[in-house]
């Protein structure tokens, strides 16, 4: 019987000396790690918390690792909170999620304690059971919770291991908190695999690229925005990075420069999915996809084009995106979302999306994000890819703004290298995407461009910085 971690204790015996985990401030053996993990499972068990929920608070990488697979090791669910969010939102989800504990850094300390005089857990995880409850980054509005089962990322980890080739002998590196669920699937999937790990605590790019270099990084995850803040970062190319991960939001063919220059010998996959349906399709370097395609589904999962009265559609023809999948969540925790419904046994998230003739997949955008103006409908994440192919724009975010006459308007916000106005942007985006679906407005942002902690552009901060009237 199989469950997230289960591995440590052959890796601990069969390698013990070998590099597990590579973080700001120390590197830690695989003896080691899971010598601190029974430490932590046993101090749970020995407080009686079993088949409950518990909430990880933690801004330190290694003891946020060690507390995950802690929990789960003591047959409990991990409840990933995020030590940045106000103390309103941390208190509201903690109780949401119903956490029976909170590990922040002090408890973690006194459960490493309690776990040195405790008996080891015999106990042995079910793969049905729920081992991890996080929530969605919260870049459009407020973070949703969504809980997985064993079974759902061991499923995973079978495509990172043979669509990816990510597995024991890689060193993967990780650049963002833990606490999001892109970063968390990395670094959980190389401890499970048996690879090496190099975290950070915070997105910081030039210390994270030193890490990478003095652990041989050989695999790299993040977002397009944290891959090409990374490559600038590269004062000499990173010759043994052999692959890049690439999700979270569309990647842009033009980012490849940047990227070839510092990782030359590293093969980009670009990963489409969301956290409550883990991977969708990927991009497979050994056959090109078309320029913006995500690629094909991924094995394991079926994928349908629909219309609005749920027919398939054909090629060619755009419509809501549906999976029928084993990778997906088991459910939404407290609040869900009106976007994620089911049919059957398919999903659907709200995104919208075509096939080829050739079968590779397209993604037009979310459909809680659609634009109407003049009947018209509009994708924002289109109109972001084009305002990102012109020379200088570093960062763009599209937004339906309120309108009298025509519903919405597109509004455009841009960073851009050494811009002094936008009239040349509008210029080329009229020849690029046409009149009717280019910007009416522009606003050209100074000043650092808002992330969200998972590396994603924060649209609900540039609404409000903004005032940005949607209805």
């Amino acid at each position: 019987m199989s469950y997230i971690g289960n591995y440590l204790k052959d890796y601990a015996s069969q390698r013990p000396n070998a590099l597990a985990l590579l973080f700001e401030g120390g590197a830690v053996t695989n003896a080691a790690l899971f010598e601190t993990v029974e430490k932590v499972a046993a101090g749970l068990s020995q407080k009686g918390i079993r088949g409950q929920r518990v909430g990880i608070c933690n801004p330190d990488p290694f003891q946020f690792c060690v507390a995950f697979l802690g929990v789960i090791r003591s047959g409990n669910t991990a409840v990933v909170l995020d030590p940045e969010w106000p103390k309103e939102r941390l208190e509201k989800l903690r109780l949401a999620a119903n956490c029976a504990e909170t590990i922040d850094s002090q408890r973690y300390d006194e459960l490493i304690a309690s776990g040195e005089a405790s008996p080891r857990v015999d106990l042995v995880p079910d793969e049905s059971d729920a081992f991890y409850i996080g929530f969605t980054s919260g870049s459009t509005g407020e973070p949703k919770g969504y809980c997985r089962n064993h079974l759902s990322w061991l499923k995973s980890f079978e495509v990172s291991s043979t669509v990816f080739g990510v597995g024991e002998g890689d060193c993967v590196a990780v650049p963002g908190p833990v606490a999001h669920s892109h970063h968390l699937y990395g670094a959980l999937h190389a401890l499970h695999s048996g690879a090496s790990l190099i975290m950070a605590a915070k997105f910081q790019p030039k210390a994270f690229i030193r890490a990478m270099e003095s652990g041989g990084a050989t695999v790299l995850y993040g977002t397009p925005t944290q891959l090409n803040v990374l490559a600038r970062a590269a004062k000499t190319p990173l010759l043994k990075v052999t692959k890049i991960i690439s999700s979270g939001a569309k990647w842009l063919e033009d980012n490849e420069v940047h990227l070839k220059t510092a990782f030359p010998n590293a093969k980009v996959l670009e990963v489409y999915g969301a956290s409550e349906l883990s991977f969708v399709a990927v991009t497979n370097p050994v056959e090109q996809a078309p320029i913006g395609s995500v690629g094909r589904p991924v094995p394991q999962l079926s994928l349908e084009i629909r219309d609005g009265d749920g027919n398939e559609v054909p090629s060619g023809v755009s419509g809501r995106i549906w999976v029928n999948s084993p990778l997906v969540m088991s459910g939404y925790v407290a609040a869900g979302s009106a976007d994620f419904v089911r049919d059957g046994d398919f999903v659907s998230i709200g995104d919208h999306g075509y096939f080829d003739e050739n079968g590779f997949l397209f993604v037009s955008g979310r459909e809680n994000r659609m634009i109407i103006t003049s009947g018209l409908n509009i994708y924002p994440e289109e109109i972001e890819r084009v305002l990102l192919s012109l020379d200088g724009v570093t960062n763009a975010a599209v937004f339906g703004e309120f309108h009298e006459l025509r519903g919405q308007t597109v509004l455009a916000i841009l960073q851009a290298e050494g811009a002094g106005g936008t009239d040349e942007f509008a210029r080329q985006m009229r020849d690029k995407a046409g009149a009717a679906r280019s910007p009416k407005r522009y606003i050209l942002h100074k000043g650092e461009w808002p992330l969200t902690r998972s590396g994603k552009t924060d649209l609900v901060a540039l609404q409000n910085q903004y005032a940005i009237r949607i209805k």
